[in-house]
């Protein structure tokens, strides 16, 4: 295991980084762990059994640049932030859980450019903020969500806001239930916006279980 005594340099190129179940913590320290500042744009990074706790006051994820895919990984106490232009971000069984209150969200993604977000298998819960905080720009964007959950958090479960037309959002055998907040909230601006949601529970929840505009 590793524990930070500074911020890690910035990834510039395609890289993957395999965990193998070791645990990077940064002693509630606030450093930097996997950042992309300067990076060239829409470089592939790749995060596969990685495990980042305490990084609640920077992110143990910020890009601004990458398409970014992160399987089999725990983010606990360490939230993920992700930002791009005409990127793909894939999760899988991947879980980002008890970033600290107030107002801190466990993942969130703010695309534009037609970017396109997968996430399966996959949980965002009891944190301080929303579960996942996920804003798509750019006609034709796409967001899928399957078996994943967003409960018990400060803020709403799946906050969701899609900018521009002919854009989709799918949201399937999921959960936002027990939160401050709505369990879903979706806010869809253009034309021809396909929003479906299917065989998901949002009970318990302080305000509305589905807040759809």
């Amino acid at each position: 295991d590793i524990t930070l005594t500074g911020s890690l340099p910035a990834i510039t190129e395609d890289l993957e980084i395999v965990g193998n179940t070791h645990t990077i913590d940064t002693d509630a320290a606030g450093y930097s762990v996997f950042h992309d500042t300067g990076a060239a744009a829409n470089i592939d990074l790749t995060f596969t059994g990685v495990t980042v706790s305490g990084a609640f006051t920077a992110n143990a994820i910020d890009t601004s640049f990458s398409n970014v895919t992160i399987s089999n990984s725990v983010f606990d106490n360490a939230p993920v932030d992700i930002t791009g232009s005409g990127v793909t971000v894939m999760v899988t069984f991947s879980t980002f859980d008890n970033a600290p209150a107030p107002f801190v969200d466990g993942f969130s993604a703010n695309v534009d450019s037609t970017s396109h977000v997968t996430i399966t298998d996959s949980s965002a819960d009891s944190n301080g903020g929303e579960g996942f905080d996920l804003y798509l720009a750019g006609a034709g964007s796409t967001l899928a969500i399957a078996r994943t959950s967003a409960d018990s958090n400060g803020n709403e479960g799946f906050e969701i806001d899609v900018q521009d037309a002919n854009s989709t959002v799918t949201i399937t055998d999921s959960s936002a239930n027990d939160n401050d907040d709505e369990g879903v909230e979706i806010d869809t601006h253009g034309a021809n916006t396909t929003v479906t949601i299917t065989r998901t529970t949002v009970t318990g929840n302080r305000d509305e279980g589905f807040d759809l505009n």
